[in-house]
């Protein structure tokens, strides 16, 4: 019975480690976001948070960063 305990424990701190973003790929993806809306928008945009794809909905990417307009609060992708 403890074994089984155990097991479901191990299981359940493998899936939730799976299911988290790696901070260090956030904050690569933001700094590479940011080189981009710098190189390529001469409006000003602010990056507001980071999507972690971690069930694979998008084929194109497993990070991205939300990116907000400072003139159009509804612009946002």
């Amino acid at each position: 019975m403890v074994g089984l305990f155990v097991l479901g424990v191990v299981i359940s701190i493998l899936t939730y480690q799976g299911l988290t973003p790696n901070d260090e790929q956030v904050s690569d993806i933001k700094k590479q976001a940011q080189s981009y809306i710098e190189e390529n928008f001469s409006s000003e945009y602010k990056i507001t948070d980071s999507f972690y794809d971690n069930v694979d909905v998008y084929d194109t990417f497993t990070y991205a960063a939300v990116v907000e307009s400072d003139q159009d609060d509804r612009f946002r992708f």
